[in-house]
């Protein structure tokens, strides 16, 4: 009986152990999932002090967008690695380029030049949608990249 008792309790610790948590998606990843279907980004070093932040979308098949592209580029820089400051923000405002009407598929980069050599950085990309239906954003950070 003992080891009835005791082979229970295993199968029991085994399970709640064993056991995976369910991952619910939240409100603003779905929301952007029904607009974006693929994205990319890149860091591109052309030379000792300038790099291209590089970055390509394309919409789900039913978005139909009026607008694609991304409407924000963060630039980060740090000397450690570690702790990171904003430095330069690129928008659509101000760069029209970073988005394209009427489209499912939009690649664009743009251009920092007054990189510090043996810093690192990175940028965050909001992408950027907007149709009938509404807007749909989704930040993805690039790798990192030391000059």
């Amino acid at each position: 009986m003992r080891k009835c008792i005791r082979f229970i309790c295993m199968i029991l610790i085994c399970s709640l152990l064993l056991a995976v948590p369910a991952y619910a998606e939240s409100a603003a990843e779905s929301r952007a999932s029904a607009f974006f279907s693929s994205h990319s980004t890149d860091l591109y070093e052309t030379s000792s002090t300038s790099f291209q932040i590089w970055f390509d979308v394309v919409s789900n098949a039913g978005s139909s967008p009026q607008e694609l592209g991304a409407s924000e580029i963060a630039l980060y820089e740090s000397a450690d690695g570690q702790s990171w400051t904003k430095i330069k923000t690129y928008t659509m405002d101000d760069y029209p380029q970073m988005v394209d009407q009427n489209t499912t598929y939009h690649a664009e980069y743009v251009t920092y030049d007054t990189a510090i050599t043996g810093y690192y950085y990175t940028a965050r990309i909001t992408f950027y949608a907007k149709n009938s239906r509404g807007i749909g954003e989704l930040d993805v950070y690039t790798e990192i990249i030391r000059m």
